[in-house]
């Protein structure tokens, strides 16, 4: 399974250089219902549409589970970043609650950058600046033409950027990641949030993990989890929790199956949360997105009983972070 999911989504062979792609999909003024969509031209755009958007953000506006929340258990607004990895490629989003030229104010707009030969970091550092001034051109055009002539321009900056930095790449599990959250444990508050989420993908990802003794084989299950975490860092920064977060599930659960299926990190903006999806996502799993934590709790709040032997084991691993790649000597 894991070997034909990579296969499929890196048909055509290698790229000959770094390319980037630009999208943007959903409601705008400029056009009486959903977007014609403007750049959805690769494989990787199309998927990412169908499952973020029909399937996921059209079923839950559909089966009006988000209307059935209270003021209480309801985010106010779309009003999302997003990181998505594979093998080899990354997806960098922005999503934020819009209407279409009719006034119909249910589906957000989103703006999708995805790129081959770049690494994850490069699309948060670079290509997210670039898709916060695409934002503010949607937001200020009135038109279909001037969203197509915003993402015309910002497509071409990006291509140029990307360019002129040359092929990168992500070395995973990211070891300064890891670092930095090994950091983070130091602090009591830190270590037991931690510990409880670790304790929730190990509980819930159990058949996702790919340390498979030699000689023996298994099919893994490809279901997504979610997991609601805490922010880490800078927020101004780029993306700076779905990474680190990205980055303690590929460790843990390896990176093979796990990146195979598809990693997402979504920040709410202002919803002081994160959430982490591992798998290959269903509708339900983007309930999050209107879900304030009245309705979906943080995973760190879960109140769950952890053996002691689980936390020696969160001790080792946090150990490991803390030294890994360190000279030796």
């Amino acid at each position: 399974m894991i070997g034909k999911l990579t296969k499929f989504f890196s048909r055509g062979g290698a790229p000959s250089g770094p390319r980037v792609h630009l999208a943007a999909f959903g409601k705008h003024p400029g056009w009486d219902d959903h977007i014609d969509d403007v750049g959805v031209d690769t494989e990787r755009l199309v998927w990412l549409k169908k499952t973020l958007y029909i399937d996921g953000i059209s079923q839950n506006i559909d089966s009006a589970g988000w209307e059935q929340l209270n003021e209480q258990q309801l985010l106010a607004t779309f009003d999302h970043r997003f990181l998505w990895r594979w093998p080899g490629e990354s997806a960098v989003g922005l999503m934020w609650s819009s209407s279409d030229g009719k006034g119909r104010k249910r589906y957000p707009m989103v703006v999708c950058l995805s790129g081959t030969g770049v690494s994850s970091g490069w699309l948060c550092e670079v290509g997210l600046p670039g898709l916060v001034r695409l934002r503010q051109r949607c937001l200020d055009a009135a038109t279909a033409q001037g969203v197509r002539d915003g993402v015309a321009e910002v497509s071409q900056q990006l291509q140029a950027a990307a360019t002129a930095a040359g092929p990168s790449t992500d070395v995973d599990p990211d070891a300064d990641l890891l670092a930095a959250m090994a950091g983070r444990a130091q602090d009591p508050a830190d270590r037991l949030a931690m510990t409880r989420v670790l304790y929730q993908i190990d509980q819930k990802m159990a058949n996702f993990k790919t340390d498979v003794p030699k000689g023996r084989t298994r099919s893994i299950d490809m279901t997504a989890r979610q997991f609601r975490v805490p922010l880490i860092g800078d927020q101004s920064m780029g993306m700076a929790t779905a990474r680190a977060w990205q980055a303690v599930a590929l460790d843990l659960l390896g990176t093979d199956a796990a990146l195979a299926a598809g990693v997402v990190g979504i920040e709410a903006i202002g919803g002081g949360h994160a959430d982490l999806i591992v798998g290959q996502p269903s509708p339900r799993n983007f309930f999050c997105l209107r879900a304030a934590q009245a309705i979906e709790p943080m995973t760190t709040d879960i109140p769950f009983g952890i053996e002691p032997l689980f936390e020696e084991q969160v001790g080792r691993t946090i150990d490991r972070w803390r030294t890994r790649g360190r000279p030796e000597g």
